[in-house]
């Protein structure tokens, strides 16, 4: 405000100077007789006013408070399958893959309001189902999944971890990614990608499927006694075990938790409810935040006020009959 009073001086000055130039001092109250030295000192402190309110305007003034009224909505939730040759092992009933099917099937009202995606996965990984809050196409692609729906055999936990990567939107503050494996990790990187995916916010929760004594490997998934299963190079038998050292190393490298799965995919329901319970938390987060009410509105009227009544305001002295 003083600034503008110091520029507004200084331009009258110049202004006089440059009528003093023109016309004799003895001259000036002959040809101007009309002029009023109050009137202009108003029109001045009107428009130095009107000035002063936009600048405070322009700062944007706030206080009081009002609450937000958001849509509730749920979080991402991110769902990887391993679908390698180690699933169809029958140390849980009736096989590896097939009751992660059925506990995620079960547990889906669980996570009501939340989107779901569905990665698949062995010695490739691809998006099978994006995210979405259609829960029953969710369960469709979930039911479509079986043993030899990738080419590319073996497992590398580390594709998943890529594949949400890219699946997550940037925007997306909480990421969730729950990997469901025995952990058998091939080409030994899923701890190293999971590393790189704690540094973009992503949560990995890793469920455990299997026992560490192992299983043989059946190559037909539906004879119900198997007669033939995997064998190595040298004709032995393949035994494939629950790694949980693995899922548990990159649950904890991103801040998630480790849980076997169960023999009722308790270990699933365990995960979904801690999303959940987290989902609301941060939902009653988002509801007790009140937010700071702008006033530079009025700031603005009154300055547009101001200004107009300068320009209507005369300087010509009141006629005196």
């Amino acid at each position: 405000m003083l600034l503008l009073v110091i520029v507004y001086m200084h331009s009258r000055k110049i202004a006089d100077q440059k009528i003093k130039q023109l016309v004799a001092t003895k001259l000036l109250n002959k040809l101007t007789p009309a002029l009023s030295t109050n009137r202009q000192i108003l029109k001045a402190c009107l428009f130095l006013t009107g000035i002063a309110f936009l600048l405070f305007a322009w700062t944007g003034p706030q206080w009081g408070t009002s609450s937000r009224t958001i849509n509730p909505r749920g979080i991402d939730i991110l769902i990887a399958v391993d679908l390698s040759k180690s699933m169809l092992a029958r140390d849980v009933r009736p096989n590896r893959l097939e009751r992660v099917k059925l506990s995620l099937t079960n547990l889906l009202s669980k996570v009501k309001g939340d989107r779901l995606g569905l990665i698949a996965f062995s010695g490739s990984s691809f998006l099978q189902c994006p995210l979405t809050l259609d829960h029953q196409a969710f369960a469709k692609s979930l039911e479509d999944l079986e043993v030899g729906l990738i080419p590319r055999m073996g497992t590398n936990l580390a594709l998943p971890i890529q594949e949400a990567s890219r699946s997550f939107s940037p925007d997306d503050t909480d990421k969730f990614l729950i990997l469901i494996s025995d952990g058998e990790d091939l080409e030994g990187q899923g701890l190293l990608e999971a590393k790189e995916a704690a540094k973009q916010g992503i949560r990995i929760f890793t469920i455990g499927i299997g026992s560490e004594d192992g299983s043989f490997i059946p190559t037909d998934p539906i004879e119900q006694e198997p007669q033939n299963f995997l064998t190595d190079r040298q004709g032995k038998k393949v035994i494939t075990r629950l790694d949980e050292k693995a899922l548990r190393d990159i649950a904890r490298s991103t801040g998630g938790q480790y849980s076997p799965i169960g023999p009722t995919g308790e270990g699933i329901g365990h995960v979904f409810s801690e999303l959940q319970a987290y989902g609301q938390k941060r939902f009653r987060e988002q509801l007790s935040t009140a937010l700071p009410i702008d006033r530079y509105q009025v700031f603005i009227l009154l300055g547009l006020a101001f200004l107009l009544s300068e320009s209507l305001t005369s300087t010509a002295k009141k006629s005196e009959y």
